[in-house]
């Protein structure tokens, strides 16, 4: 049994060695090392799937069309003018449409095709109406924090109220001294 179990831990070994890893520096072709002759000193030392992130980005660069290539360059620049938390906002939004499932995805596309058809004054319309929506839905995810925080911190209950009054003179009643009754001249 024993022997069986190291067998099959072996053959998986020899099966994931065998997996592709992504290309050394000297395995990339002449035309892949003259686009990435920046990263020619530190590319074996990438990991991996670093590695195979910037071949898949120039295989996507390689396949735009000059105008493709325009508007990414010019997206490029509008992230790089960012602050860090304008970029933080992007890479989020980013992160949140790569876990989305297909349907949806392709829903967002098709209606940012639609957005893009429209006038400027329509899109600039439609930009505006966005945006209060947006302080609206904030507002109201405000209030709802306050809201929720302020009976977590507001609220006492009678027996911290009782110790508060005791340590400003007052019996649990709510009595002082001079209000017993039986008040000394």
């Amino acid at each position: 049994m024993i022997q069986k179990l190291l067998i099959a831990s072996i053959v998986s070994l020899v099966f994931i060695s065998q997996a592709q890893a992504a290309p050394l520096w000297s395995e990339l072709s002449s035309v892949q090392q003259q686009k990435l002759v920046q990263l020619e000193v530190s590319w074996d030392d990438l990991s991996d799937s670093r590695r195979e992130n910037i071949i898949a980005g120039l295989n996507r660069w390689e396949a735009l069309d000059d105008a493709g290539k325009q508007r990414t360059k010019e997206q490029f620049t509008r992230y790089q003018e960012l602050d860090n938390e304008g970029r933080t906002a992007v890479r989020e939004q980013f992160r949140r449409f790569q876990e989305m499932d297909e349907s949806r995805k392709e829903q967002l596309r098709r209606l940012y095709k639609e957005y893009k058809k429209k006038s400027e004054s329509e899109q600039k319309e439609l930009q505006k109406q966005f945006n209060e929506d947006r302080r609206e839905k904030d507002k109201d995810r405000d209030k709802n924090k306050d809201s929720k925080s302020g009976k977590d911190s507001g609220s006492k209950d009678s027996s911290s109220n009782r110790r508060d009054d005791n340590k400003n003179g007052n019996d649990s009643q709510g009595k002082s001294d001079g209000d017993r009754g039986g008040s000394k001249k």
